[in-house]
């Protein structure tokens, strides 16, 4: 819907799940869809201290969107962020 400030102020929170690395990997899509770059970069560089072996293969096994325009968009937002 491209309401992405509206969600970004509803994921901001980091107490809730601050150890979860799908928090990061959506804040990350957020912040680049917003084109805030250095703070997804941030998001990104958390997610793989959590998640080491983290990759885009694994996201696409653990969200089949149905929207197939959609998920590339979003797998090129977390590359742009420096996710492989």
């Amino acid at each position: 819907m491209g309401r992405f400030g509206e969600a970004l102020a509803r994921w901001e929170d980091r107490s809730i799940m601050p150890n979860n690395p799908s928090m990061f990997m959506w804040r990350t899509v957020l912040y680049v869809e917003l084109g805030r770059m250095q703070e997804a970069r941030r998001e990104a560089a958390e997610l793989l201290r959590l998640s080491p072996h983290y990759s885009l293969a694994q996201w696409r096994q653990v969200y089949p969107i149905r929207d197939s325009a959609l998920q590339d968009r979003w797998l090129a937002d977390l590359q742009k962020a420096g996710l492989k």
